[in-house]
């Protein structure tokens, strides 16, 4: 994953809270059908679904599956949030996150989406860039 490379720098301590680790049904420790864990990105998304129209005020909470191969991370460069508890997606690069975005046209992660877990782990950009790596 490419990162900000200032934005450990700029990681806050506190505030910390544990991250969601379910949402829409689905949680952190499931496994695709086929039994190959996956990482799951927690994603705050202007929109989500083309057919309902998303409230611009009210940011929508998608999840997202991808398998990351080894170090190669999710292909998305990202910047800690100013309030250091995401990361905001400054683009979406070949990876798993693009090949997401194939196959799943109206729940595309886009640039200015905020991943604010991965694998149930969040509440910090410290948190989150560790469970990534």
């Amino acid at each position: 994953m490419e990162e900000a490379e200032d934005a450990d720098d700029r990681l806050s301590q506190s505030g910390e809270q544990e991250g969601t680790d379910e949402v829409n049904g689905a949680d952190a420790g499931q496994k695709r059908r086929d039994g190959e864990p996956e990482t799951l990105v927690g994603v705050y998304s202007t929109i989500t679904d083309l057919a309902q129209p998303a409230d611009p005020e009210e940011p929508q909470r998608m999840l997202v599956w991808v398998r990351k191969d080894g170090a190669s991370g999710l292909g998305v460069a990202t910047a800690a949030t100013k309030d250091c508890n995401a990361l905001r997606i400054l683009a979406v690069n070949p990876g798993p996150v693009f090949e997401w975005n194939e196959q799943h046209p109206s729940l595309q992660v886009c640039r200015d989406d905020h991943i604010v877990a991965v694998n149930g782990i969040g509440g910090s950009t410290q948190r989150i860039v560790a469970e990534i790596r």
